[in-house]
C-alpha cells in the first residue's frame, strides 16, 4: 500500500471511478460525500493526501480545508473542479494541486504523487513527522 488517501466528492460515480483509479496505483482510499464526513474522516483515518471536489455539497471549500489541515497541517490536497473556478487563490500552497473535471487520469495519478513526494521531502527536510508516506509508489 502506498498510502491513504481521502476522496471527497459529492457525486457517487467520480467517487467510484478515482477511488478505483487510486486503488489501482497503490493507494488506500477512503470516500466522504460532504464536509461533515471529510472533517470526521481527516480525524479518525489520518489521510496523507485528500483529493477534494471544490462544488461539495454543504462547504466552502477554503474553510473546509483550513479546518482539514488543522488536523493535519501538511495535508497535500488535490482540488477538483469545473472551469471556470472561482476560488483560485485557495491554491497558492506549494502541497495543492488544481485539476479540472472531467479528470486526466494519468495526470491525476503524476499530481498524487508528485504532491506525497512533496510532502516526504518538507518531512524530511524539517525532520520526522506522522506518517507512513516514506514508501516508495
Amino acid at each position: 500500500m502506498c498510502g491513504k488517501i481521502l476522496l471527497a466528492d459529492g457525486d457517487q460515480s467520480v467517487r467510484r471511478m478515482v477511488g478505483r483509479v487510486l486503488e489501482s496505483a497503490g493507494y488506500q482510499v477512503v470516500t466522504a460525500d460532504n464536509s461533515r464526513e471529510v472533517l470526521a474522516l481527516c480525524a479518525e483515518e489520518l489521510p496523507e493526501l485528500m483529493v477534494l471536489d471544490l462544488e461539495l455539497p454543504d462547504s466552502a471549500p477554503s474553510q473546509l480545508l483550513s479546518v482539514a489541515r488543522n488536523h493535519t497541517p501538511d495535508l497535500p490536497v488535490v482540488l477538483l473542479g469545473s472551469w471556470p473556478i472561482k476560488n483560485l487563490d485557495i491554491v497558492s500552497d506549494p502541497l495543492t494541486a488544481l485539476m479540472e473535471k472531467p479528470l486526466d487520469v494519468p495526470l491525476l495519478i503524476a499530481t498524487v504523487r508528485g504532491l506525497l513526494l512533496k510532502k516526504k521531502s518538507a518531512a524530511t527536510s524539517q525532520g520526522p513527522t506522522r506518517g507512513s508516506l516514506l514508501q516508495r509508489c
